[in-house]
């Protein structure tokens, strides 16, 4: 019964966030479900027209969001990925921020990168707001951020 102190620790974490962000942490984990599903279902541009038209809806305006709100939000959805029976993909996670935030009426932008390591080509997506990156972006590794289409 090892992972006895575990549990209770991590339950003891959970019980110590505020309430909003314990809402929102479970937001989180349900919409991480959703979101592997509907990638399954429905081409990225269609996701992703929906992420830009339920920000639009909620809008507000850029620059008028505090970072601390933006970074919380995705610390949030990467703690919920890291308890994720699905193992969630970097897409995912920066898909499921990117809706959080949309119905805060956040603005954001879609990045998705390449690069060339030993066993060919990588991507990487992340979520940016300003120009700034959201989600994490590896730091030892560069990726080359792909054109927007159309």
């Amino acid at each position: 019964m090892a992972w006895l102190p575990s549990i209770r620790d991590k339950l003891g974490a959970f019980a110590r966030l505020p309430g909003h962000d314990r809402l929102l942490l479970i937001r989180a984990w349900s919409l991480l479900f959703g979101v592997t599903i509907r990638l399954r279902l429905r081409s990225l541009n269609g996701i992703w027209a929906d992420c830009v038209r339920r920000a639009t809806r909620h809008g507000r305006p850029e620059g008028d969001v505090p970072p601390e709100e933006l970074e919380r939000v995705a610390w949030l959805v990467n703690v919920a990925s890291r308890y994720h029976p699905l193992r969630p993909t970097c897409l995912t996670r920066t898909l499921s921020v990117a809706w959080l935030l949309a119905g805060r009426g956040v603005p954001t932008q879609l990045q998705i990168g390449i690069r060339r390591d030993a066993r060919g080509l990588a991507a990487h997506a992340w979520l940016a707001y300003g120009g700034c990156p959201i989600t994490p972006v590896p730091e030892d590794e560069e990726y080359h951020p792909l054109e927007p289409a159309g």
